[in-house]
C-alpha cells in the first residue's frame, strides 16, 4: 500500500485528506504557486502531447483548530503527522515535492510528498 503522506491517485489523496483533516474543528492551507522544472518535454504524436515529466515545489502554510481539553482530538493519521495538542491552533509549515508526468488529458501528479519544516502550537480560548 501506498505511504498515507505519499498517496497516489486522486482518489487515494481525497481519502487521505477526508482522514487527516475531518476531525478537526476548522483547517486554512495557503499554498503558494509551485516553482515547475521540467525535466523532459513532451512530445506531440497524432496530435496529443505525451510523455513529459516536471517537478513541482509548492510551500506551504497549515493552521488546524483542535478541541479544547476533554473534547474529542484526531488520531494521529500517520507516524509523519505532527503530535496534535487540545486547545490549539497547531500551524505546520513545510514544502510538497511533486513529480508529474504528461498523459492524454493533461498533466498529473503521479506522487507526492511533504516535508514538515516547522510547526508550532498556537493556545486559544474557545468563544473569543
Amino acid at each position: 500500500s501506498a505511504d498515507p503522506v505519499n498517496v497516489h491517485g486522486a482518489d487515494g489523496w481525497a481519502e487521505f485528506c477526508a482522514r487527516a483533516l475531518g476531525s478537526f474543528g476548522g483547517t486554512q492551507h495557503f499554498i503558494a504557486p509551485p516553482l515547475v522544472l521540467i525535466d523532459e518535454a513532451p512530445v506531440e504524436r497524432d496530435g496529443v502531447r505525451l510523455g513529459g515529466k516536471a517537478r513541482l515545489r509548492s510551500y506551504l502554510q497549515a493552521t488546524h483548530t483542535l478541541p479544547l481539553e476533554g473534547e474529542d482530538v484526531p488520531p494521529d493519521t500517520t507516524d509523519k503527522t505532527p503530535t496534535l495538542v487540545a486547545g490549539t491552533n497547531t500551524v505546520i509549515y513545510g514544502t510538497y515535492e511533486d513529480e508529474c508526468v504528461r498523459e492524454a488529458v493533461g498533466w498529473r501528479i503521479r506522487r507526492r510528498s511533504l516535508r514538515y519544516t516547522h510547526i508550532e502550537a498556537r493556545p486559544f480560548e474557545a468563544g473569543r
